[in-house]
């Protein structure tokens, strides 16, 4: 005769804890490389922000002249008068 044992396998409620939980940390590990990215992308602006100024002072100090430096607030970029332009990332 055969004994029916309850013990093998998961209950549905089992199962969906575990659903549940997979999700959570799923969805924080999601969130944290999400603001890992924007700090990057932050970081790589304001070196390149503070490189262009730099090279702006340079070049004004070599020249002996003003040096132009721009900042377009409705296409969010800047530059050194004659130099490509840089976009400014949104946060």
């Amino acid at each position: 005769m055969w004994l029916y044992n309850r013990s093998k396998g998961f209950t549905l409620v089992e199962l969906l804890v575990v659903l549940i939980l997979i999700g959570i940390f799923s969805s924080l590990v999601f969130v944290a490389v999400a603001s890992g990215i924007l700090r990057s992308e932050e970081n790589r602006f304001i070196q390149s922000f503070s490189q262009t100024l730099v090279r702006a002072r340079s070049a004004s100090l070599g020249r002996g002249e003003a040096v132009r430096f721009f900042i377009d607030g409705e296409s969010r970029a800047f530059c050194i008068e004659g130099l490509k332009w840089q976009n400014i990332p949104e946060s």
